[in-house]
């Protein structure tokens, strides 16, 4: 079992993933460790989910590529046939992706020569509750709609309801939140740069909830790579702009 090699188990997890993410990520495999002794990853199945998740309390702070996660774990947890989750180990992980988006969100299709998925709706924050105690919990950033360009926001209200929810397990990132666009289509106060600039300060007021709310792992997801090619509209316009150091953008 990796996980009973400690950090040399989980370093040959991180570095075999890394060695090629499609193939690798989700199917078993065994390596030898420097002690000549056997580590053996037995891929994502049912049995992985259960030693990860099941009877845990987990909540996820963040942006929407956390939203996704949040998406795709209540699907792998809430669903009971063990054979079907088993398949996941022996797909490719854009096939699995595939797989799991088409069931978690709404009028998904395959396009074009590459065909990619297309969905038009989505299922945006399930809540996951089991009879064994698991629990995962979406807390996304402010909404939209609620703010203007002069309202900046805190996260007193977030870490509040991370504290009510007593979590075993914190999952947070809101890089896509300090850092997109502002003001392109996205009409959040300029000020919300001051808590990128100031994001040590921000990181401690979250070390510090998940200390009080009881939570024994808090993990710092990084930021994902954004595709800048597939913007459209507003976003498109103001990378283009941002690219070539517009001074107006830049501000």
């Amino acid at each position: 079992n990796i996980f009973s090699h400690s950090y040399c188990g989980v370093d040959h997890l991180i570095n075999t993933i890394h060695s090629d993410p499609e193939y690798v990520s989700l199917r078993p495999w065994s390596t030898v460790d420097q002690k000549n002794e056997t580590i053996h990853f037995a891929g994502l199945d049912h049995n992985l989910l259960r030693d990860a998740y099941r009877g845990r309390r987990i909540v996820i702070l963040g942006d929407s590529t956390l939203r996704n996660l949040n998406q795709w774990l209540h699907k792998l947890l809430s669903t009971e046939n063990e054979t079907s989750l088993d398949t996941l180990s022996s797909m490719n992980l854009s096939e699995a992706n595939n797989f799991i988006t088409t069931q978690v969100w709404k009028g998904c299709s395959l396009a074009g020569q590459d065909k990619h998925l297309v969905c038009k709706t989505m299922l945006m924050t399930p809540k996951t509750n089991l009879y064994d105690g698991t629990m995962v919990r979406f807390i996304s950033g402010p909404t939209t709609g609620t703010l203007s360009v002069d309202v900046c926001f805190n996260f007193t209200d977030h870490f509040v309801s991370i504290k009510k929810l007593q979590p075993d397990i914190i999952i947070a990132n809101m890089g896509l939140w300090f850092l997109h666009f502002q003001t392109s289509r996205r009409t959040v106060g300029s000020c919300i740069a001051e808590t990128w600039i100031n994001y040590e300060e921000w990181l401690e007021s979250l070390v510090t909830v998940a200390e009080e709310s009881g939570a024994k792992v808090l993990v710092l997801k990084t930021t994902n790579f954004i595709c800048a090619e597939k913007y459209v509209g507003a976003f498109a316009t103001a990378n283009i702009l941002y690219s070539n150091h517009d001074n107006v953008i830049l501000r």
